[in-house]
């Protein structure tokens, strides 16, 4: 069989699961909540396919399932946090955090964190590092490597 022939062939299987375990239609409800977007659609295929490579290996109804429920934990934290003035965040490995603001400092405790703002740039902050955001927009925290960090808005 010729490498194009195989894989398509694993790439129409790969298809079928998706399509057995309903999970763009989740995704699709996921973005359509009131306090939803399609990144949020976007996050939660991200984080199926990270569950199914931590677990089984396979991405099924239960992984997406594990995906939703970590999903919502975030967006909750994530509310708190916009509320508070201070807030201690633990990233895994790739996970994103954002906020918006003014004058947000990121204390970072340990781990490896990549920082990005509109029009200004982005920083890597390693452990013991701190950085203020002055301008105004959103931030992107992206942990590069399991993190710790303190953010507060000043």
């Amino acid at each position: 069989m010729k490498k194009s022939a195989v894989f398509e062939e694993t790439y129409n299987n790969y298809l079928s699961r998706i399509s057995d375990i309903d999970l763009l239609p989740r995704a699709a409800r996921l973005g359509a909540e009131p306090a939803g977007d399609a990144r949020k659609a976007v996050e939660l295929l991200a984080k199926s396919v990270r569950v199914a490579e931590e677990t089984t290996g396979y991405l099924g109804e239960k992984e997406v399932d594990i995906a939703e429920h970590r999903l919502k934990v975030d967006m909750k934290l994530i509310s708190l946090f916009k509320s508070a003035e201070k807030a201690t965040i633990k990233l895994s490995e790739n996970q994103i955090f954002s906020v918006r603001g003014k004058n947000i400092q990121i204390n970072c405790s340990y781990g490896v964190l990549w920082v990005t703002w509109p029009k200004r740039g982005e920083r890597i902050l390693e452990g013991g590092q701190t950085f203020r955001v002055s301008s105004k927009g959103k931030v992107c925290i992206v942990a590069l490597s399991n993190a710790f960090f303190l953010m507060s808005k000043k």
